[in-house]
């Protein structure tokens, strides 16, 4: 993988295809919005607005990416739509080593 470009507080990894659009991927904390504006310690954010994924530098990464990613996808899933299907993703990834 190509070193990550520092963009603010955010290293930028990647960028892949999500329902036909380019979002972006960037490693650091997510910005406090929408949702997200009241909770303390948040692993992931999806931001919609700006096709942009945040992922906590602390977080499992693989796990909230594929979260957030499914938030992208399926943005009319309630949460425990979201944590369902990511647990199940990853139990999945988990069972291929």
């Amino acid at each position: 993988m190509r070193s990550p470009v520092k963009t603010r507080s955010h290293a930028v990894l990647f960028r892949i295809p999500v329902r036909g659009k380019m979002w972006t991927i960037k490693l650091g904390r997510p910005p406090r919005k929408g949702a997200a504006r009241g909770a303390k310690d948040i692993d992931g954010l999806c931001d919609y607005e700006a096709r942009t994924i945040y992922i906590a530098r602390r977080a499992d990464f693989r796990a909230t990416l594929i979260h957030e990613v499914l938030h992208a996808t399926y943005p009319d899933l309630d949460e425990s739509a979201i944590a369902a299907g990511e647990e199940s993703i990853v139990a999945a990834l988990d069972r291929l080593g």
